[in-house]
């Protein structure tokens, strides 16, 4: 006794056949059918398929395997602004020769003497007394060192000691690996005492920008008024110049004078040795002092003549720092305004749809920013690459259409589309073959990476036809048909004219109508 197992509807049905009676006379091809039966005790495996309408398209057909384009979902977040602020102050010192002479009137009057009759060389300073006017500091510099406030830059840290910003901690992940999330499902949450943390180094990042600017403010203020100060201070060493030259010069010839006069009236051999070195001396002062003076005299004419632009030069780029310190206090108040909007309730939600592949964090791990949070299988992104030979690659092209047959759905073919061909070859022993990757654009919910199957690449095609897969038309001599499984569970031959076929699947011309359920048989010996 044979059995025959049907599958239907997730249900097995035994039908139970009995033995042949072999009757004499009977025809030879029958008996040895039977003989067949019994000698191999073999049973008959069916796999139902149903008869589709649609396209049977035929081209290049190759094996491949599906591949799952991956999405990641980065956590970015407003990082806390680096702000530094230290001060230091520093005073300026006018250097330079100094002439001093006091007069009276519009002369200058008598010169103030220490053992040289007070006149050094290095150090001469003239007073007008008509003029009320003050010889000051004449300087050789251009531009006069100021004083003001520094500004450095070290690492403005919130609540760690460090100086390293306070990360964002993970205090709960909502979803796992394998799991399927819709764009705004939660995907973890983070502690609200890292939150609090982070919010408070953003507001002292802030406090500290406004302190920048505010000492950047009197650093430029400070830096403004000692700029004018040297200004004022050339205007006036400029129009006191040829009277303070005038004045120095007079006094040191006057004190040559003086003694010439002491001289020629002393008896006094000691005194007149004493005053003849003072002489000297004198003499070498009126040298010296002359040309320093005139020196000065130059120096203060020049600086006169070119205030202005010295003006300018010690101006020039004074609110550039100002500016900075403001740029960086609009940056902290603008990341600070962006975190609060961005941390809400301190839950970060799936930024797409789709089946989570990797998540990288778990509970008490930190959150590194700008990095991957959660990696999701794209199923826009499904694909199967194969292999070409260089006989076949000029017949594709980007955007061909292809189907996908895949070995878990058999005869059921999935739209394509070939995206890439590759221009660079992958060579074997005695092939050149160029890697074609097709996107499959049917629904392709429940295809998994890993399956295999087959690409066929339209060529030639049969559209809006019924068609079965091939492995279900059975063939005696020029007779073709298929075993359909009726609705009381029996099993029917029925001869069909079959049409346009891809080697999977073929068209049906007659003989089927759309729905019929055929078999597909597979022989199992027992």
């Amino acid at each position: 006794m044979s059995k025959l197992s049907i599958r239907k509807k997730g249900r097995k049905i035994l039908i139970v056949c009995l033995p042949a009676v072999v009757i004499l006379g009977g025809g030879y091809a029958a008996y040895r059918t039977l003989g067949k039966e019994q000698e191999t005790a073999a049973t008959s495996n069916y796999k139902e398929e149903t008869v589709r309408r649609g396209s049977v398209s035929a081209g290049i057909s190759e094996s491949g395997t599906i591949e799952y384009g991956t999405t990641e979902q980065i956590f970015s977040i407003a990082e806390v602004t680096e702000v530094s602020v230290s001060s230091s102050d520093s005073s300026s010192e006018t250097s330079g020769t100094t002439a001093s002479a006091q007069g009276t009137g519009d002369q200058a009057g008598s010169a103030s003497m220490g053992s040289a009759s007070g006149i050094s060389g290095n150090s001469i300073s003239a007073q007008g007394a008509a003029g009320g006017q003050s010889g000051s500091s004449l300087t050789d510099s251009i531009s006069a060192a100021g004083s003001g406030m520094e500004m450095s830059s070290s690492p403005v840290s919130g609540s760690s000691e460090s100086g390293e910003t306070t990360s964002l901690e993970v205090e709960e992940v909502y979803v796992a690996t394998g799991q399927t999330v819709s764009e705004g499902d939660p995907i973890l949450k983070i502690t609200d005492e890292s939150i609090a943390d982070y919010r408070e180094e953003m507001e002292n990042a802030v406090a500290s920008a406004k302190l920048l600017v505010s000492k950047e403010e009197i650093n430029v203020e400070s830096k403004r008024a000692e700029a004018d100060y040297t200004y004022q201070m050339y205007l006036a060493e400029g129009e006191t110049a040829e009277e303070t030259y005038n004045a120095t010069v007079k006094t040191l010839e006057e004190n040559v004078a003086d003694l010439e006069e002491e001289i020629a009236e002393t008896d006094d051999e000691d005194e007149l040795e004493e005053l003849e070195a003072e002489l000297k001396i004198a003499e070498n002062n009126l040298t010296t002092g002359t040309i320093e003076a005139k020196q000065t005299y130059e120096n203060a004419m020049t600086n006169y003549k070119y205030a202005d632009q010295l003006y300018e030069i010690d101006t020039d780029g004074l609110e550039d720092d100002l500016n900075d310190a403001r740029e960086t206090l609009e940056e902290c108040e603008e990341n600070l305004e962006e975190f609060e909007s961005q941390i809400g309730d301190g839950i970060v939600y799936a930024g797409y749809s789709g089946s989570v592949v990797e998540v990288a964090y778990g509970a008490g791990d930190n959150v590194i920013n700008d990095a991957t949070v959660v990696t999701y299988m794209d199923q826009d992104e499904v694909s199967m690459t194969v292999s070409v030979s260089q006989d076949d690659i000029s017949s594709v092209a980007v955007g061909d259409t292809a189907t996908v047959y895949l070995t878990a759905y058999d005869g059921e073919p999935f739209e394509a589309t070939v995206t890439e061909v590759a221009t660079s070859s992958t060579s074997g022993s005695s092939t050149v073959n160029y890697d074609v990757t097709v996107r499959i654009t049917a629904d392709s919910s429940k295809i998994y990476s890993g399956m295999t199957g087959e690409v066929s690449i339209a060529g030639k095609s049969a559209e809006d036809t019924l068609y079965i897969s091939n492995q279900a038309v059975h063939m005696d001599g020029t007779r073709s048909f298929v075993k359909v499984l009726e609705e009381d569970g029996t099993i029917v031959e029925t001869d069909i004219e079959t049409g346009f076929s891809n080697g999977n699947t073929v068209a049906v011309v007659s003989g089927l109508e759309e729905g019929d359920t055929v078999l597909i048989e597979s022989q199992v010996t027992e």
